[in-house]
């Protein structure tokens, strides 16, 4: 009868509606998902142009500590001129027999 029929048409648009609002909520979730792979995408690049930067330190560091390190070689080479110059001094007031580098104590 027609009112089964209309009864069913009602319950078939409700039905198409029901859909049409999960459809729709389907889109925003694809649409809040995108925007999640974005912002990921976004960070992923934000870390790696971090990632750029600290490795830059650390070169920088390693260059600096390089430096040190030569640096710290040519005072270690001055250091052991300076001890042989002590023990030239050493030597020279063991020969001449006195402690007081050329001064006569008994004068």
């Amino acid at each position: 009868d027609i009112g089964g029929i209309t009864f069913k048409v009602k319950q078939l648009q409700d039905l198409k509606d029901d859909m049409l609002g999960d459809i729709f909520v389907i889109r925003d979730d694809i649409g809040d998902i995108s925007q999640k792979i974005n912002q990921l995408d976004e960070q992923d690049n934000h870390t790696s142009v971090e990632i750029v930067a600290v490795r830059k330190v650390i070169g920088g560091i390693s260059s600096q500590v390089k430096n040190f390190n030569e640096q710290n070689n040519e005072i270690l080479e001055k250091i052991v001129e300076f001890e042989d110059e002590i023990l030239d001094l050493r030597s020279d007031v063991t020969e001449h027999g006195t402690t007081n580098f050329g001064c006569d104590p008994t004068s």
